[in-house]
């Protein structure tokens, strides 16, 4: 069965998985209500596409200290990033990381707390 990502905000329906209790396991996104919205950002299906193999795709985002990197593959989208730091991790935006939202210590302090480990943080060389 095929994925599907949020155009939006980047979340993947993963029909193995399923939206419950909107859409139980194994339910192909064909198959979701026309009614049902993304769980993240909460935009419709219209805005959802055939997701490809995110496995390989690593992201980096930096400021003049740090580098915050991003991979999606892990990435649960539970929102914990964008909920704390709203002016750094926007998925609404594109980029959805904007390093000069915030201090250093403030983003390293978000980033620390990705319990998927999906954002990690390195210091540049200088």
């Amino acid at each position: 069965m095929t994925k599907y990502r949020c155009k939006i905000c980047g979340y993947i329906y993963d029909p193995t998985k399923g939206d419950p209790p909107n859409a139980p396991p194994n339910t192909p996104f064909e198959e979701i209500d026309d009614s049902w919205q993304c769980p993240v950002c909460g935009v419709g299906k219209d805005q959802f596409e055939p997701a490809e193999d995110t496995s390989a795709i690593v992201k980096s985002y930096s400021n003049d200290e740090i580098a915050v990197i991003w991979q999606p593959a892990l990435c649960n989208h539970n929102g914990n990033c964008w909920k704390s730091l709203g002016q750094v991790f926007d998925p609404s935006k594109r980029p959805w990381v904007n390093m000069k939202g915030a201090d250093t210590k403030d983003i390293i302090k978000v980033v620390d707390e990705c319990p998927t480990g999906a954002l990690t943080w390195k210091p540049l060389d200088k």
